[in-house]
C-alpha cells in the first residue's frame, strides 16, 4: 500500500512532507501494568525521507522547545479538533465563509505572508480565538498535516484539512489497501482496507488510534486455563471408556481431553495433550497409568500418569485412520491397540521400550468392525477381539506372534458383540444385542440366556439400525462379581464364585437407572466400573451423562446428547450460562458451582442459538425449523413461540436497551422483534446472499451488524429493516461476535478459506477476542487484531469443528461448546499461565491390590 500522506498536501508547492505520522497518539497504559516510556519514532513512510544534510522532522518542535507528539493521550486530538471546529463556528461572521475567517487568523500571525507557520505561532493564533493549544499538542497536529523541512505547517493545508466534512476527508486519507496490517507502522493508514475473506472494505475509526496495532501483535498477558469439562463421550465410543481409579477419582475423556475426576470435590484434572479426537481410554492394572488413542492420518497412543498429568510414553502409527480400541496386558508390560484401517490392524507394543512386537490384521471390513479388546487376566497369554459378527481368540505362539482362531456362533446365530469378559474358569461371557448373555468356550458357543431387555432402536456406529442389547460387562477386582449392563438401564450383579455363570446362577442385586429428566425414558448404559470390593460402581449413558450408583445414585456429570451450537452468558447472575443443541433440550448451568442448575424440553425441537435479555428475564431459543422459543431465564417456563422463518436460526441477540430482539435465519434475513409487544415482529432485513450467520447490535439499539456465510458485512435500521449503506466505522457496538470486520480482520489465518473461524466473541472490558474454528482450538487475542499475524494463545481440548464461544459477562471465565464433540470447556481467565502453583501430588497412597508397594512410576516408564 502507499504510504501515509497528509490530505490535501501539494508536494509541487511545499515538497515532501515531514513527520512521524504514523505517531499522533501514545499507546494507552493498561491498568495492569506500568507506563512505559514512549517507544522509539517510527521509520518514516517513504515520502518524508531526507537527504543526509537535512534536519530531522520532529513534529514542528525543536529540540528543547517540547515533548514529542506521542506522548499526548489517545483521542486527544479529535477531541482538540471538535474544539476548533466549534470554535470557529461560534466566531462566524456575515457573508464570511469559516474557512476564510480562520485563514484571516493565521494571516494576522504570519506577517510576512510566507503562507506557513510555525508551533508556536500555531498555538498563538489559536489562543486568540479561544481555545487552549499547548506545545505538545501541536506536534501531533504537525504530524497529521503535515510540515516541510524547517518544521513550519502550511495553514491552508490544516484549514482545508479541519473544516472539510468527515467523510471527505477520510476518503483522501489514502489508498485502498490490500489484506491487514503487516507492521504497526502502517497502521496510521486511515482509508479502506479490503481483506480476505470479507467481500466488503472496511475502514479504521475516525479516532483510531495506530499504537493499538502494535499491541494487536504482542501476545496477550492473560491466558486460559482449562477449569471443568461438562460432558463424557457416551454415543461413538465403542467399548468401556471409564475407569475408577481410586474411591474418590474416575478417569475418563470427553472430546480430545483426557479427564481426571473427583467426585469428593467436584473438580476435574485434565490430560490435553492430544491433538485429535481421542477414541479409546484404558487403565493399566496398577491404576496409575492410562493410555488413550486418537484419531488423525498418523495416530497415536499416549500413556500418561494419571496422578501428575504427565505424558510417559507417545507410540505413533502407521496410516491406519486411528486407533479405535487399547488394552493394557494383565502384567502392564504390553498395551495391545486397533487400527480404524479396513484390515483393523491389530499392534502388539512393548510400550516402555516404544517396540512393536507384532502387528496382524484383526478383521476385514469397513470400520468400525472391531469393537473391544480384552486380555485373559487370569495366568494365560491370551487376548479376544469382538465387534461386528464375531469374536476370536488370540493365543500367543513360541515367535512371539499371536495366531487367532475364530468364534462359530453355532445356535446363537451370528451376531454383533456387544461387549465381552474374562471368567477365571476361562470362559467368556459376551453380550448381545438381543440382552442376551452368550457363554463361550474356547471359540464355541455354549449356550446363551435372557439378562437384559433389549432396548429401543439405535443408530450404531457403522450405520445400521439395531438394539444395543448388553453393552457393559465388568468384573469385580476380586473375581467373585460380574456386573452387566444395557440399553435397559439396568445393571445386574452376578455371583460367578462357580467360574460360570447359568440360569440358575444367583443374581446378587439389579438396580435400574431413572431418567435424570422428567418424562424421557431410562438412560442407555454405555461404559461401566465397579470400585474393588464393593457394590458401588460407575456408569456413562447415551445421554453423555456420568452416574455413580451406591445407595444414593446420582449424576456426576451431565452433559449434551447431540450437537452442540446454542450458547449465552448471564448478563446478570454472571456465573451462569446457557446451551442448547440438537438434543431439543435447554440447560441452565452455573459456572462457579460447575453444575446442571436445571434444564428443559424444547417440544422436540434442535436449538441452535440462545440469547438472555439484558435483565435476563428472558431466554430465546432459536430452533432449526426457524421457530423462536421464549423462556423465563430463571425457570425455564415457556412463554412464546414465534414462527418466523422456514430455516434455522443461526443467531439472535436482544438489544442493549432490552426492547428488541434480532434474529438471523438460514433464509438470508434477519427479523426484528419487539419484546414488550409479545414478541410482534415489526421489521425484516433484506439484502444478504447466503445463511446469516452472525449479528450485533449498536450501544444506541438502533442499528444492527450482521455478516453472512458469503462473508457480506451489512448494516440495517432496527426499526424498519431499511439497509444502511453509509459506513459504521464510528457506530459503537454493544457486543461485537462478527467474524469480520476492522477491529477483527486479524484474525484470519494465512491459507484459510473463510469457514475456519466458526464464532468470535469480545471481553466486556474490550481489552479481548476469544475466537473457536475447524481445527479445534481456542484462540485469545488482543482486541482491536489488525495485525496481519497477531499476537494469540492457542488451546487444544475440543475436537473439530469448535461452534461457539463466549466470555462470560464479569470476563473471569471463557465458555467453549464443541459441535459434534458435543463438550462444553470452561476457562478461567487467568493473569499469568503459569499461575498453578507446585506440582499436583498424588491424593492417595500408590499401592497394588495386594498391597505390595509398586516402584516409581517415572522409573516404571524409563
Amino acid at each position: 500500500p502507499s504510504p501515509y500522506r497528509p490530505p490535501f498536501w501539494q508536494s509541487k508547492l511545499y515538497g515532501e512532507p515531514f513527520g512521524d505520522f504514523n505517531r499522533r497518539v501514545a499507546r494507552p497504559v493498561s491498568s495492569r501494568e506500568p507506563a512505559a516510556a514512549p517507544a522509539p519514532a517510527a521509520r518514516r513512510p517513504q515520502s518524508a525521507r531526507v537527504g543526509p544534510n537535512q534536519p530531522r522532522a520532529r513534529a514542528g518542535v525543536r529540540e528543547g522547545q517540547g515533548a514529542e507528539a506521542g506522548s499526548i493521550p489517545p483521542g486527544r486530538l479529535q477531541v482538540l479538533e471538535d474544539q476548533m471546529r466549534k470554535c470557529i463556528q461560534k466566531k462566524k461572521a456575515l457573508h464570511k465563509r469559516p474557512e476564510e475567517q480562520l485563514e484571516g487568523a493565521f494571516l494576522d500571525e504570519d506577517r510576512r505572508r510566507t503562507g506557513k507557520i510555525d508551533a508556536r505561532g500555531f498555538t498563538a493564533v489559536w489562543s486568540r480565538l479561544g481555545v487552549k493549544v499547548t506545545l505538545v499538542e501541536a506536534a501531533a497536529v504537525f504530524n497529521k498535516y503535515g510540515q516541510d523541512k524547517d518544521l513550519k505547517m502550511p495553514y491552508k493545508v490544516f484549514i482545508d484539512g479541519l473544516l472539510v466534512g468527515k467523510s471527505r476527508l477520510l476518503a483522501m486519507a489514502g489508498d485502498v489497501r490490500q489484506g491487514a496490517f503487516l507492521d504497526p507502522r502502517e497502521a496510521a493508514f486511515l482509508g479502506k482496507i479490503v481483506y480476505r475473506p470479507c467481500r466488503k472494505g472496511v475502514y479504521p475509526p475516525t479516532n483510531w488510534d495506530p499504537a493499538l496495532a502494535a499491541r494487536s501483535a504482542e501476545i496477550p498477558e492473560r491466558g486460559l486455563q482449562l477449569e471443568f469439562v461438562y460432558g463424557y463421550e457416551g454415543k461413538e465410543n465403542l467399548a468401556k471408556n471409564i475407569f475408577y481409579v481410586n474411591e474418590a477419582e474416575v478417569v475418563y475423556y470427553a472430546a480430545a481431553v483426557g479427564v481426571v475426576y473427583n467426585k469428593n470435590t467436584h473438580t476435574q484434572r485434565h490430560f490435553v495433550q492430544h491433538d485429535d479426537d481421542i477414541r479409546c481410554l484404558t487403565l493399566d492394572p496398577s491404576k496409575r497409568l492410562v493410555a488413550t488413542g486418537q484419531v488423525g492420518k498418523y495416530p497415536k497412543v499416549l500413556v500418561w500418569q494419571v496422578y501428575d498429568l504427565q505424558c510417559v510414553q507417545t507410540l505413533v502409527f502407521p496410516a491406519v485412520r486411528g486407533v479405535i480400541a487399547v488394552a493394557f496386558s494383565p502384567d502392564g508390560k504390553k498395551l495391545l491397540t486397533c487400527g480404524s484401517d479396513d484390515r483393523h490392524t491389530l499392534f502388539v507394543w512393548d510400550w516402555r521400550k516404544k517396540t512393536k512386537l507384532c502387528e496382524m490384521p484383526g478383521q476385514n471390513g469397513t470400520p468400525p468392525q472391531v469393537y473391544g479388546l480384552v486380555w485373559n487376566p487370569h495366568g494365560v497369554d491370551q487376548f479376544i477381539s469382538y465387534g461386528i459378527n464375531h469374536l476370536k481368540t488370540w493365543d500367543r505362539q513360541n515367535n512371539g506372534t499371536y495366531t487367532p482362531t475364530a468364534g462359530v456362533f453355532g445356535k446363537a446365530g451370528t451376531h454383533v458383540v456387544m461387549s465381552a469378559v474374562f471368567l477365571p474358569s476361562g470362559v467368556v461371557v459376551s453380550g448381545m444385542p438381543t440382552g442376551e448373555l452368550c457363554m463361550w468356550k474356547g471359540s464355541k458357543c455354549l449356550r446363551t440366556m435372557r439378562a437384559h431387555a433389549k432396548g429401543p432402536q439405535v443408530i450404531r456406529t457403522d450405520g445400521a439400525i439395531a438394539c444395543s442389547g448388553v453393552r457393559c460387562l465388568c468384573l469385580r477386582d476380586d473375581f467373585k462379581v460380574m456386573l452387566s449392563a444395557g440399553a435397559d438401564g439396568t445393571v445386574i450383579a452376578w455371583d460367578i464364585t462357580s467360574g460360570d455363570i447359568r440360569e440358575q446362577s444367583q443374581i446378587l442385586g439389579t438396580v435400574a437407572l431413572k431418567s435424570a429428566y422428567a418424562n424421557t425414558t431410562a438412560p442407555l448404559i454405555r461404559s461401566l466400573d465397579c470400585y474393588r470390593d464393593s457394590n458401588v460402581f460407575v456408569a456413562g449413558t447415551h445421554r453423555c451423562d456420568i452416574w455413580e450408583v451406591d445407595e444414593t445414585p446420582e449424576v456426576l456429570i451431565y452433559g449434551h446428547s447431540a450437537d452442540l451450537y446454542g450458547l449465552a452468558v448471564n448478563p446478570v447472575k454472571t456465573t451462569q450460562f446457557a446451551t442448547t443443541s440438537d438434543g431439543d433440550r435447554v440447560f441452565l448451568w452455573d459456572s462457579q458451582k460447575r453444575h446442571m442448575l436445571r434444564t428443559a424440553n424444547l417440544g422436540g425441537y434442535k436449538g441452535r442459538s440462545i440469547a438472555f435479555s439484558p435483565d435476563a428475564k428472558h431466554l430465546a431459543i432459536g430452533t432449526s425449523s426457524g421457530g423462536i422459543s421464549v423462556m423465563d431465564g430463571a425457570t425455564l417456563q415457556f412463554l412464546k413461540w414465534c414462527k418466523s422463518f422456514e430455516s434455522s436460526v443461526p443467531d439472535l441477540k436482544y438489544s442493549p436497551d432490552g426492547q428488541y430482539l434480532a434474529a438471523a435465519s438460514s433464509d438470508l434475513f434477519v427479523d426484528v422483534f419487539i419484546v414488550k409487544e409479545n414478541y410482534t415482529k415489526i421489521a425484516r432485513c433484506k439484502g444478504h446472499t447466503s445463511t446469516v450467520s452472525h449479528l450485533d447490535w449498536s450501544s444506541n439499539s438502533k442499528t444492527i451488524m450482521s455478516n453472512c456465510n458469503a462473508y457480506e458485512l451489512l448494516y440495517w435500521e432496527a426499526s424498519t429493516g431499511r439497509q444502511v449503506k453509509a459506513n459504521q466505522r464510528d457506530t459503537d457496538w454493544d457486543t461485537y461476535t462478527c467474524v469480520i470486520g476492522f477491529p477483527v480482520m486479524g484474525i484470519w489465518p494465512e491459507g484459510s478459506d473463510g469457514t475456519d473461524v466458526n464464532a468470535l466473541d469480545r471481553s466486556r472490558d474490550r481489552e479481548h477476542i476469544v475466537t473457536v474454528d475447524d481445527l479445534g482450538l481456542v484462540k485469545l487475542f488482543n482486541y482491536p487484531c489488525v495485525m496481519k499475524e497477531p499476537g494469540q494463545r492457542h488451546y487444544r481440548g475440543h475436537c473439530s469443528h469448535v461452534m461457539n464461544v463466549k466470555f462470560s459477562y464479569d470476563d473471569k471465565r471463557v465458555i467453549s461448546v464443541g459441535g459434534k464433540d458435543r463438550v462444553v470447556l470452561q476457562w478461567k481467565v487467568v493473569s499469568n499461565e503459569n499461575q498453578i502453583i507446585g506440582v499436583v501430588k498424588p491424593p492417595y497412597a500408590w499401592q497394588s491390590h495386594d498391597n505390595n508397594a509398586w516402584e516409581n512410576p517415572r522409573a516404571m516408564a524409563a
